[in-house]
């Protein structure tokens, strides 16, 4: 999300369903993994970490306060103009040269992201944690 990637990324989509259950994710080679704690991350990273919460009680957003509770993140600082960015008037700090729709030049190649120990067969525990969180999601009032 940082980078241009998903967030959740695996050879199968089974192995994807178990990150996204589990709220397993990296921020790149050498980044941080999901589900540390935000405070010692930096701005964007913990942005991202409780965006990517598994819980949406507790995800950034899903609260009481809704959106303005993602627009008071610390990321965004106290004067971010978030009129300004509705009306297209801020300047982005760095705009990537691109020779057409389809240049994808500035992104890695995706399969560098997968980790090695995906490779294993998924076990019945996660079978039991996806029937777990269908369970707990239809318990829970609509977004």
């Amino acid at each position: 999300m940082l980078f241009g990637y998903p967030p959740f990324f695996d050879k199968s989509p089974f192995l994807v369903y178990q990150k996204i259950a589990t709220g397993k994710f990296n921020f790149g080679i050498g980044g941080a993994q999901g589900g540390v704690g935000t405070s010692r991350l930096p701005p964007s990273q913990a942005l991202v970490a409780k965006l990517l919460r598994v819980d949406r009680r507790k995800r950034l957003g899903c609260g009481a306060h809704g959106v303005e509770e993602v627009k008071c993140d610390r990321f965004f600082g106290d004067n971010f103009d978030w009129v300004a960015l509705y009306e297209q008037q801020i300047k982005p700090p760095w705009v990537p040269e691109v020779r057409g729709d389809a240049d994808t030049s500035h992104f890695h190649v995706l399969s560098r992201l997968i980790e090695t120990d995906t490779a294993s067969e998924v076990t019945g525990e996660a079978l039991k944690l996806f029937r777990h969180i269908e369970e707990e999601e239809k318990r829970l009032p609509p977004p």
